[in-house]
């Protein structure tokens, strides 16, 4: 490998740490959000704080979630099922996490931001004019 090619790579490998160490702080305070409620004595308080760190944000996703598998089965469906929802679970989690964390912010600057200038598109035009029987302004 040439130079030129080992720096290039050694900074795509910098550059995903980074993004990956900033993934991993942002789950991090996702699930601090919810902790008064895992921590809460109430069973459904806890229920809920688990399932809103799950569904807000709380797991990474710059890496695969990690689920275990059970070591006995019921019968061979659940086995299959098993073999097919762990492993696609793995994956959709953080995926959801991600749309939660970083495309619900960015729809919601896109949003505020036509508002904006859809205000802004308001002004000028008639309304703006002067009565006819005012004088002009200069």
């Amino acid at each position: 490998m040439s130079y030129g090619r080992q720096t290039a790579m050694d900074g795509l490998r910098k550059a995903g740490e980074a993004i990956r160490g900033f993934d991993d702080a942002y789950s991090e305070k996702a699930r601090d959000l919810y902790s008064p409620l895992v921590n809460s004595d109430s069973p459904m308080l806890q229920s809920l704080g688990v399932a809103g760190a799950y569904l807000g944000g709380g797991i990474p996703s710059t890496r695969k979630a990690e689920y275990k598998k059970s070591s006995t089965f019921m019968n061979k469906q659940h086995e299959m099922a098993e073999n097919i929802l762990v492993p696609a679970l793995s994956y959709l989690h953080p995926a959801q996490s991600a749309a939660v964390k970083y495309g619900a912010p960015v729809g919601g600057v896109t949003l505020a931001g036509q508002g904006i200038l859809d205000m802004a598109a308001a002004f000028g035009g008639q309304a703006d004019e002067p009565e006819p029987n005012q004088l002009p302004l200069n």
